[in-house]
């Protein structure tokens, strides 16, 4: 297997973004949410993961003032626990520091064990619950955040 590469994201790739988005979750992003992320939100970061030859996971991140939010973040499923998930998270973490973020914020499912799994391996504490965060299924979120500046507490 090569190494995985990271980069960020261009309209072409949608179709691939899709395709894993849609063997990844129950409820997927729509198509034309996914190109706005692309295209049209200035805020939004799409990067992609590459692996002999094909992009095999994606993260969508928004920038809001000084944080980061991972709004969405997939592997295809051959691939998974390949190193996808954790390349992607390290350039999300590795960007936001450069880029003088103080904190990376995300929503997990709660029953979502390897997600919580990979972020806290990062680093990303549980700092709170959504309750019914989920519209398909009323399930709650696990909000877990990476502060990243010494000393900043969230």
């Amino acid at each position: 297997m090569t190494a995985i590469s990271i980069r960020r994201a261009v309209l072409a790739d949608l179709d691939a973004i899709m395709a894993i988005e849609e063997a990844s979750f129950a409820t997927p992003w729509p198509l034309d949410a996914m190109r706005d992320e692309l295209v049209k939100n200035e805020w939004s970061i799409v990067t992609v993961a590459q692996l002999d030859g094909r992009i095999a996971g994606f993260a969508v991140c928004w920038t809001v003032a000084d944080e980061r939010h991972l709004q969405n973040l997939a592997t295809e499923p051959s691939l998974r626990r390949a190193g996808v998930g954790d390349a992607l998270v390290r350039r999300i973490v590795d960007d936001g520091r450069r880029g003088g973020a103080q904190f990376v914020v995300l929503e997990v499912r709660a029953s979502n064990e390897a997600a919580k799994a990979l972020y806290a391996g990062f680093g990303f504490q549980e700092i709170g619950l959504r309750k019914g965060y989920y519209q398909d299924s009323g399930e709650d979120a696990i909000v877990m955040v990476l502060a990243l500046r010494e000393g900043e507490g969230w």
